[in-house]
């Protein structure tokens, strides 16, 4: 499973971020550009809400309907020219709550259609506090949204304190499904440490709701409203300090990244320059610690000896390394050497046989390795329609689902 990693931006409306570098219509060389000078890592944009597409273009100003769903394509080329991750995002609000179903699958259909490297829903607002279908919604919407969306990961962007603030968010609903969650961090009106207490509490909260991995939401954004005002009527602004330290926390805690809302707001009020400073700052993020076959075969079969001597109690599995590929490159999967056949797909190594990749079958390599180059993750879908990462050994003859 990939995570959003690196330093990140949420996009809301594309046109506006276009509009900062003054472009329009399908020019992204602006964006192309900034993302190398902000050294971002992956951008998130919203491209569904509800039952509806968000982000089209409207080919004229004059014409008042928005016709062409061609924006989306032209930032997701433009994004992955850069090396950068492209995070598809929806709404999910009281439209999905009412068809949970139908709105997952336009989700996941918009995400896969434009080949984004993952999708995130955005869950907030009164109805999901409210309504008392919400616990049933949640429950149907993440299981859709994961049934349909196979092997690409997908998130929960929610609030920070969900026990403290939000206890009626159906959270535990919707993380039964869903890979990572990214809480709001959104430290209005404070800055310096509180930024780091906020992080940390919110994580403690969430993690008395799940062992996922966290991919925070950080904040580069201010509104005009009385609410982001201090008391001597100054508007509130994250610092360099605040955005500093953020980033230094996010490191040391060992997530994968953190985006900061939003872009538009960011160049509005000359964040970004910030921002550009930050890896620069701090150094490049660690990377995680791949840990060996035998450890994952060690932690599989510790949970099957757990869940044996107490059923229905989740074990955690030990962690792997979710660094973000280093490719995309698909490949036809031809055997070679002496094995001649379709690799078998185990449990474990020796284990029993679950399915298996034909030959001439089309995956995507990760650009993982273990151990060297004795093993190589890759993406695809098994004989037996079983989807996912697997480990596939140097020789090609066996196959050891992640």
């Amino acid at each position: 499973m990939g995570l959003p990693t690196g330093k990140g931006l949420w996009i809301w409306q594309i046109l506006t971020v276009q509009q900062l570098y003054g472009e329009a219509h399908l020019q992204m060389d602006g964006i192309k550009t900034a993302v190398r000078q902000l050294g971002l890592g992956h951008v998130v944009f919203k491209g569904a809400t509800n039952l509806g597409r968000y982000n089209l273009r409207r080919p004229n100003p004059s014409i008042p309907i928005a016709l062409y769903d061609d924006l989306i394509p032209a930032l997701v080329s433009a994004l992955h020219e850069e090396g950068v991750e492209a995070w598809l995002y929806s709404g999910v609000t009281e439209g999905s709550i009412d068809r949970p179903e139908v709105s997952a699958r336009l989700h996941v259909q918009r995400a896969k259609s434009f080949g984004c490297d993952g999708l995130i829903a955005n869950a907030e607002g009164s109805y999901w506090q409210d309504r008392p279908d919400r616990y049933s919604a949640a429950e149907r919407y993440a299981s859709t949204v994961k049934d349909e969306a196979g092997y690409m990961p997908v998130g929960l962007s929610t609030y920070r304190f969900i026990k403290t603030s939000q206890p009626r968010f159906p959270a535990q609903q919707f993380m039964r499904h869903l890979d990572f969650v990214k809480p709001q961090v959104y430290p209005v009106l404070r800055h310096g440490q509180e930024w780091i207490n906020q992080l940390d509490k919110s994580a403690a909260e969430w993690r008395q709701v799940t062992d996922k991995p966290i991919v925070p939401d950080g904040a580069a954004y201010t509104e005009q409203r009385p609410q982001y005002r201090h008391p001597d009527g100054t508007l509130w602004l994250p610092t360099l300090e605040d955005l500093t330290l953020f980033d230094a926390a996010c490191r040391q805690r060992g997530y994968s990244g953190y985006t900061l809302w939003d872009w538009y707001s960011a160049g509005r009020y000359n964040l970004l320059p910030l921002i550009a400073g930050l890896s620069a700052y701090n150094g490049p993020a660690p990377t995680p610690e791949p840990i060996t076959l035998e450890q994952r075969v060690e932690s599989l079969e510790r949970r099957v000896t757990d869940l044996e001597n107490h059923p229905g109690v989740s074990i955690p599995a030990l962690p792997i390394n979710t660094a973000s590929p280093t490719s995309q490159k698909k490949f036809t999967f031809n055997l070679s050497g002496n094995h001649g056949g379709p690799i078998d797909a185990h449990s474990t190594p020796g284990g029993n046989k679950e399915g298996s990749f034909g030959k001439h079958q089309q995956v995507v390599d990760t650009g993982k390795r273990h151990q060297g180059n004795d093993w190589m993750l890759v993406r695809g879908t098994l004989s037996n329609g079983k989807s996912g990462e697997f480990w596939i050994s140097k020789d090609q003859a066996t196959l050891v689902e992640v």
